[in-house]
């Protein structure tokens, strides 16, 4: 009966508002005033129970509580970052008060990663932060006191197991200036380094190229997603380029932690667990969009053969040679869609993919900085690329990897860098080039 509640707290507000104000509003004025609480109650909450809610507001029913009592509580439950808004209202008499917060919860939730914890199971420590974390779940809130409560739960589970290492906490991000799309949790203080990495799924004829391709990984400290990231760039492509497609790695397993002879170090084995899937066999490219280029040749240079395995390491390099191909003709911001599409019934894919070409774009002017005038004027000489010549996006490259080190010894400088950047004139399809030295 949530709804009447609400209804009843307005009107016994306003009625002791209106009869009650002078008693009322002396008694509130009062910090003594401590009137026993008779009752809390919470609307709107959708995951979490009620008897949550008011146990983490520090709320306590028959205890004397204040005005700011209430308001501290509201407070506490607000900073969780759980819930979006909280609202209170309290009906109150010299001798009683009772109170009704109205909550909206949080629904932007971020995934929680216990990243390095080696000594525990997912399970033993996911059942620990939800005995000792009331809002605990393995989703958490962009930010919040929960983060904190989650931080310092595992760090006095580790003292309580007399682990000897203290917990960090990172919110992860995918790049400078974008959001966190993690929360990462790692044990800090003691060195973890992989001494094996050993796979289960996988066939015999991998196991060599795997432990080879694993070598790097097996010279860092065990992180749960390092190891993940590391299969995924490493690892994955002994598959792709054998024509399975669809092959994919599971996440790490703790396989045994054994202590090292060097002080606070333990040797960590993993266990990769991988779903290698089938081999798909080529069976074509079909390009759309494309004008400038001939299709044949990008075809050409994916380097695929009808019934071969699909070499997907081989396909990738192909399709940075087709965007090379548009950037010497001058379409500097050529854009590729590409979708495969599998046929298993034969156990084949073709791939289509879809070319925006955009402008082609022309030489504009040259900018020589950072040399003395007779320097640079050498340089703009040696410049092929005229204004109005179709731009050709490789030449830059080969003229600062040519043409710079020689003349430069010329004039007896020694280079300490060298970088070239561009302005795309969109309106007049043209290019000016800097050359900074």
């Amino acid at each position: 009966m949530p709804g009447r509640f609400a209804l009843t707290i307005v009107a016994v507000v306003s009625l002791a508002l209106i009869i009650l104000a002078p008693a009322s509003a002396s008694l509130q004025s009062d910090p003594s005033y401590r009137p026993r609480l008779t009752g809390v109650i919470v609307e709107g909450q959708q995951k979490f129970k009620e008897s949550t809610i008011i146990a983490a507001s520090g709320l306590v029913v028959d205890k004397p509580t204040s005005l700011q009592d209430i308001a501290t509580a509201a407070n506490r439950l607000a900073t969780l970052g759980v819930f979006k808004k909280v609202r209170y209202q309290y009906s109150n008499s010299p001798d009683e008060i009772s109170v009704l917060f109205h909550v909206e919860e949080e629904t932007n939730l971020l995934p929680c990663v216990l990243d390095n914890f080696v000594w525990f199971s997912d399970e033993q420590l996911i059942a620990d932060l939800r005995e000792h974390v009331p809002f605990f779940d393995m989703v958490l809130p962009p930010v919040g006191d929960v983060i904190v409560q989650v931080r310092t739960e595992l760090a006095r589970f580790l003292v309580a197991k007399n682990i000897p290492a203290q917990v960090d906490y990172v919110g992860y991000t995918p790049g400078i200036g974008l959001p966190i799309s993690q929360h990462i949790f790692m044990a800090t203080g003691l060195d973890l380094p992989i001494r094996a990495v050993h796979f289960s799924g996988a066939q015999d004829k991998f196991l060599g190229p795997l432990t080879a391709a694993s070598r790097e990984l097996m010279q860092q400290d065990y992180s749960r997603l390092t190891a993940i990231q590391y299969s995924h760039s490493m690892l994955l492509p002994v598959y792709l380029e054998k024509g399975y497609l669809r092959a994919d790695f599971g996440e790490p397993k703790i396989e045994s932690v054994t202590p090292s002879k060097k002080i606070a170090t333990l040797d960590i084995a993993i266990l990769i667990p991988i779903i290698e899937g089938r081999i798909y066999k080529w069976n074509g490219a079909q390009w759309h969009g494309v004008q400038a280029v001939s299709p044949d040749k990008l075809t050409e240079g994916l380097g695929q053969h009808l019934g071969e395995p699909a070499n997907l390491i081989k396909f990738n390099r192909g399709l940075d040679a087709a965007r090379a191909m548009y950037e010497k003709s001058g379409y500097l911001e050529a854009q590729f869609a590409v979708k495969k599409i599998f046929e298993e019934s034969d156990g084949s894919v073709s791939f289509d993919i879809g070319v925006t070409e955009g402008i082609q774009f022309r030489m504009g002017e040259l900018e020589i900085e950072g040399l003395p005038g007779n320097a640079a004027e050498g340089f703009r000489k040696a410049w092929k690329m005229k204004p109005g010549d179709v731009f050709d996006g490789s030449y830059p490259t080969e003229f600062l990897a040519k043409e710079v080190p020689a003349r430069l010894s010329r004039f007896r400088f020694k280079m300490a860098s060298a970088r070239e950047s561009r302005k795309l004139d969109h309106e007049n399809h043209r290019v000016d080039v800097t050359l900074s030295f």
